[in-house]
C-alpha cells in the first residue's frame, strides 16, 4: 500500500509533467491517479467482499482499466484539450509500475490469466494499514508532506517581499 509514497510520487510526477508541458492542470489529476487504486481496491477487496474477494489488488490494479483511462484521456486532450482524464491515468500507470504488478501476471492482465489471486484474512486491512504506517519510511513521509503546504505558504510569503 504505501500510501504516503504513491502521493509522493504522484506529486513529484506531477510537478515535473506540469512544470515539463507547462500546463498545470496536470499536477492535482497526477497525484490524485497515484493513490486512487488504493482508495478504490482496498476498501471493495478487504471491506466490501472480504470472502470474495478478500485482495486489496484488484480492479483499479489491473493495465486494462490503465490502458482505457489513459486512451480516452489522449482522445478527450486533442479534442477538448483537457488533460484531466489522460493525466490521471498517468498516476494510475504510475501507482501500477511502484506496486510491481507485472510480478502478479494474473492480477495485472485480468482476465487474460484467470482470477484474481492472493486472498487474505478478514481482519487484513487493518493489519495492512498497521504494518504500513508503522514503517519509519513511511511515517518521514507523512511528515514531510503534512508540512509542506507550511513550506509552500513560506515560500509564496517571501517571494511576495
Amino acid at each position: 500500500m504505501f500510501f504516503f509514497f504513491h502521493l509522493l510520487t504522484g506529486l513529484i510526477i506531477g510537478l515535473l509533467i506540469s512544470d515539463l508541458l507547462k500546463d498545470q492542470r496536470w499536477f492535482i489529476p497526477i497525484t490524485l491517479g497515484a493513490v486512487l487504486p488504493d482508495l478504490i481496491d482496498k476498501p471493495v477487496g478487504y471491506l466490501l467482499f472480504p470472502t470474495i474477494i478478500g485482495y486489496g489488488r484488484i480492479y483499479s490494479h489491473i493495465i486494462l482499466i490503465a490502458s482505457i483511462i489513459l486512451a480516452l484521456g489522449i482522445i478527450i486532450w486533442k479534442v477538448k484539450n483537457d488533460p484531466g482524464v489522460l493525466a490521471v491515468g498517468v498516476g494510475i500507470l504510475s501507482h501500477q509500475v511502484l506496486d510491481l504488478m507485472w510480478r502478479e501476471p494474473s492480477n495485472w492482465y485480468y482476465p487474460l490469466f484467470g482470477p484474481f489471486k492472493g486472498k487474505m484474512g478478514q481482519d487484513y486491512f487493518f493489519t495492512l494499514l498497521v504494518r504500513d504506517f508503522s514503517q519509519p519510511f513511511e511515517q518521514i513521509l507523512a511528515l514531510m508532506l503534512w508540512q509542506l503546504p507550511l513550506q509552500c505558504s513560506a515560500i509564496i510569503n517571501f517571494l511576495r517581499l
